[in-house]
C-alpha cells in the first residue's frame, strides 16, 4: 500500500526523519518499505502491511500511529464532532443487521460540486487514486486518511426518501459506476431504495444516484460490513476495489463516526453546504479486548529485561489503556482500532517491537536435551531399507491394491481378500494380502529396458479370516536370473546386519507354492517361520509374460523387527589358518542343498567354521534323475593350527553322516 509523505507529515509538528531514514525505521520496528520514490514535491512510500494490521494500517492515521511509537515524537490532537440530529425526515431501513452492525449516513444540502483542490489532487496522485470531482475525491481522501471505506450518492436521484440495506434478490443486476452490468447473487449486499439499486455494498457504487456536477445534495455513508460477506461477493463479482480490500480485512465498526466526521469537514471547507440530517443505526458493538499482561512472563518470553514503567510507556503511545496497575501484572485495554489483539501475547509483541529486538542480547538456551525416546519400528525399517540400497537393490513403491486377475493369478481364496467397498476402479477392487503380484509386474515392466535387477519393496500387507481384519508389514525382493544361491546370502547377510542369529534355511513342502521344487527354502530364526525365498516357477512367470529368470524372498518384517539385536559382538580376527574339504553327494535331483548342510550342522563339530555351496552339476557321469551337489567345508582353531589328520577325522565323520541316508552318495 502506497503512503504520502507529505500526508504523513501533516499529523506532526515537528519534521519527520527523511523518506529514507523513516523507511529504515518502519523497516525495523514495523512493516517491510518495498520502494521509496519521489512524486513531484511528495515522496510515496510503499509499505508491505500485514493482513492483521489491515484494521488500523490500512490508513495514513493509523501509520502516522505507529511512527509517532517509533520516533517519539507526538502527533497534532485534531478534536472534531458533530451532534447526530435525530430527527430526520430521509429514513434508513437495514434488513440484514448481522451484515450490517452500523451504517451512519449524513444528509448535505446546497453544496458545489467543482473540480478539487490541487493538494488534494497531489496527495491522491501519490497514492495511485485518480480524482473526479471534490466530493468523489473528498470521500477517497477521508478513507485515505482514516481507513474507513465510505460511499456519496446523490440525494435528488433517490426515490421515496430511503435508503435500504439489502440482500439482493434472485437476476437482479447493477448498473455500476465502473460503466459495467454485473450479475448478482442471493448472497450480496445491496445499498437500494425502494424502487432501484443504488450500489453494492462496501465494494461499488452504482450509476443511479451518481454525483455528477448538477448535484446540489447528497448524502454521505460511512457503514461497517461483515468482512466475510464482503469477501465472499467480492469473489463472486470480481471485483476488487480500495473499499472491499478494507472491509474484507475487518475493521473496527467506531472507524464510521471517524471517517464521516473527517469528510464533513473536509466538505464543508471545500464543497460549501450545511447538514440537514444525521441518522446512525448501531446494531450492536464489538467488544473492547481486556487482557491481563505478566511482566514476569514478557521478559521471559522476550528473554529482555523490560521494566513496567518502559512497558506502560509503549503500551500508552500506541493507545492502549491501563485498566489496572498491580505488582507485576497489568490490566490492558485495547483500543478501538486494534482489532488484532486478543491475547497476552499479541501485547509482548507490541511491547517487543517498539521496545527493539535489537536491543535484546541474544543468549544461547542453557537446558539439557534428552534424545527422544527411538521409534523402534522406524529405526529397523531405516536399517533393512539402507541394507538393501547398499547391496544394490532399487526400492519400489507400488499401490495396495490387486484385481481380479492377479488375485486369480496367485491362487489367492477370495474369501481371504478384503474388498474396498467403493473402489476407485476394477484395477483397485483388493488390498494386497502380498508384495509378491506388484514386484513381480515390476519386473515384467523393468526387463523391457534391461535384463540384470535387483529390487524390494516395504510395505503393508492385509488378510481377513472370517471376520477378523489383520494388517502387518512385509519386507519382498527379487533378483533377476538364476539367483538362488545369491539371494539366500543376501538374506544371510541382511541377518546378519541385523544382529539375528539362529537362523536355518529348511526346504519346503507345500505342493501349491510358485517356488521351483529344488530350489525353495523356509526361513526359520529360532524355530519360526519368518519368511521364504526361491526360484519362482515358470508355471507362475509363464502367464505373466515374464521372460526372465526370477528368484525372490519375502519376509514378514513385524516377526522379523521383534528378533534383531542393536548390540554389536566384535571378534579378534582369526591367527590361524583354515583348513578347506571339498566334498560331492549324489543325491535326488529334486534334492536341495539345504538338507545336506542341516545333516552336517546336526554333528556339531566346533571346528567346523562355515559350509559353503559350490556347485550343482548334472551329465554323463551321474545316474539320470540324479544331480551332484558339491559344498566345501571351513575347518578352523581359534587356539591353534589344525593337522592334515585331525581334519580328515572329521570330514570322515561328516561322510559317515551323509551316507546314512541311502538316497545320498558320496563321490569318492
Amino acid at each position: 500500500m502506497i503512503f504520502s509523505y507529505n500526508w504523513l507529515q501533516s499529523f506532526f509538528d515537528k519534521k519527520l526523519p527523511s523518506p529514507n531514514l523513516l523507511a529504515e525505521k518502519i523497516n525495523l520496528k514495523l512493516f517491510e518499505v518495498e520502494e521509496v520514490k519521489k512524486v513531484n514535491d511528495d515522496w510515496a512510500i510503499k509499505i508491505d502491511i500485514l493482513p492483521n494490521r489491515a484494521g488500523d494500517c490500512f490508513s495514513h492515521l493509523g501509520v502516522a500511529r505507529e511512527i509517532s511509537a517509533i520516533t517519539g515524537l507526538k502527533m497534532i490532537e485534531k478534536k472534531s464532532s458533530f451532534k447526530k440530529k435525530s430527527k430526520s425526515n430521509f429514513k434508513i431501513e437495514i434488513k440484514d443487521k448481522e451484515s450490517c452492525p452500523r451504517y451512519l449516513a449524513v444528509v448535505l444540502r446546497n453544496i458545489n460540486v467543482e473540480s478539487s483542490p490541487s493538494w488534494i489532487k497531489e496527495r491522491l496522485k501519490v497514492c495511485g487514486v485518480q480524482s473526479i470531482n471534490n466530493i468523489v475525491d473528498i470521500v477517497n481522501y477521508a478513507m485515505l486518511e482514516t481507513g474507513q471505506p465510505m460511499h456519496a450518492f446523490d440525494l435528488d436521484k433517490i426515490s421515496g426518501n430511503k435508503i435500504i440495506v439489502r440482500k439482493a434478490r434472485k437476476n437482479e443486476t447493477i448498473h455500476a459506476l465502473d460503466n459495467k452490468k454485473y450479475s448478482l447473487n442471493e448472497k450480496t449486499l445491496l445499498i437500494s431504495d425502494p424502487e432501484k439499486i443504488l450500489g453494492i455494498a462496501g465494494i461499488k457504487g452504482g450509476k443511479n444516484a451518481e454525483i455528477d456536477e448538477k448535484t446540489k445534495n447528497i448524502i454521505v455513508e460511512s457503514a461497517n460490513f461483515d468482512r466475510v460477506m464482503i469477501r465472499k461477493a467480492s469473489n463472486f463479482l470480481k471485483i476488487r476495489t480500495d473499499a472491499s480490500l478494507r472491509f474484507e480485512h475487518g475493521i473496527d465498526s467506531s472507524l464510521s463516526e471517524t471517517g464521516a466526521l473527517k469528510a464533513l469537514e473536509m466538505i464543508s471547507e471545500i464543497a460549501g453546504g450545511e447538514i440537514d440530517s444525521i441518522t446512525d443505526i448501531y446494531s450492536f458493538k464489538r467488544k473492547k479486548e481486556k487482557l491481563t499482561l505478566d511482566l514476569n512472563y514478557l521478559n521471559s518470553l522476550l528473554g529482555a529485561s523490560i521494566d513496567k514503567s518502559t512497558a506502560k510507556k509503549i503500551l500508552v503511545i500506541l493507545g492502549f489503556k491501563i485498566v489496572k496497575d498491580e505488582k507485576d501484572v497489568l490490566k490492558i485495554e485495547a483500543p478501538d482500532w486494534r482489532v488484532d489483539i486478543s491475547c497476552q501475547e499479541d501485547l509482548i509483541e507490541e511491547v517487543g517491537r517498539i521496545y527493539g529486538y535489537e536491543r535484546i542480547k541474544s543468549i544461547m538456551p542453557q537446558a539439557t536435551i534428552d534424545p527422544p525416546q527411538r521409534n523402534q519400528e522406524f529405526y529397523w525399517l531405516n536399517k533393512v531399507r539402507n541394507f538393501f540400497k547398499n547391496v544394490g537393490f532399487s526400492e519400489t513403491y507400488n499401490h495396495s491394491f490387486i484385481n481380479d486377475k492377479e488375485a486369480g493369478n496367485f491362487n489367492y481364496n477370495l474369501d481371504n481378500l478384503i474388498e474396498v467397498e467403493k473402489p476407485v476402479s476394477l484395477e483397485q477392487r483388493y488390498l494386497r494380502p502380498s508384495l509378491i503380484p506388484k514386484l513381480l509386474n515390476n519386473s515384467k515392466e523393468n526387463e523391457k529396458f534391461i535384463n540384470d535387477f535387483k529390487i524390494f519393496e516395504i510395505g503393508n500387507v492385509f488378510t481377513k479370516k472370517g471376520s477378523q481384519f489383520k494388517e502387518k508389514k512385509e519386507v519382498a525382493g527379487l533378483i533377476t536370473g538364476n539367483s538362488f544361491y545369491q539371494t539366500k546370502g543376501t538374506i544371510e547377510l541382511l541377518f546378519n546386519e541385523l544382529g539375528i542369529s539362529q537362523v536355518e534355511f529348511k526346504s519346503l513342502q507345500e505342493k501349491d507354492c510358485l517356488f521351483h521344487l529344488n530350489k525353495r527354502a523356509q526361513i526359520l530364526i529360532n524355530k519360526e517361520r519368518v519368511g521364504f525365498l526361491g526360484l519362482v516357477s515358470r508355471r507362475v512367470l509363464n502367464p505373466l509374460k515374464i521372460k526372465s529368470d526370477i528368484s525372490l524372498f519375502y519376509l514378514d518384517f513385524d516377526l522379523l523387527k521383534d528378533r534383531t539385536s542393536k548390540d554389536i559382538y566384535y571378534s579378534q580376527i582369526p591367527k590361524f589358518p583354515l583348513i578347506s574339504r571339498d566334498i560331492s553327494i549324489v543325491v535326488p535331483e529334486k534334492e536341495g542343498y539345504l538338507k545336506i548342510e542341516n545333516c552336517i550342522n546336526r554333528l556339531k563339530l566346533d571346528k567346523v567354521e562355515e559350509i559353503i555351496f559350490s556347485d550343482s552339476y548334472q551329465g554323463k557321469e551321474i545316474p539320470q534323475k540324479k544331480k551332484s551337489l558339491t559344498l566345501r567345508i571351513v575347518y578352523r582353531d581359534n587356539q591353534r593350527t589344525l593337522n592334515a589328520q585331525e581334519v580328515n577325522s572329521f570330514h570322515e565323520k561328516i561322510i559317515k553322516e551323509i551316507e546314512k541316508n541311502k538316497d545320498w552318495q558320496v563321490r569318492k
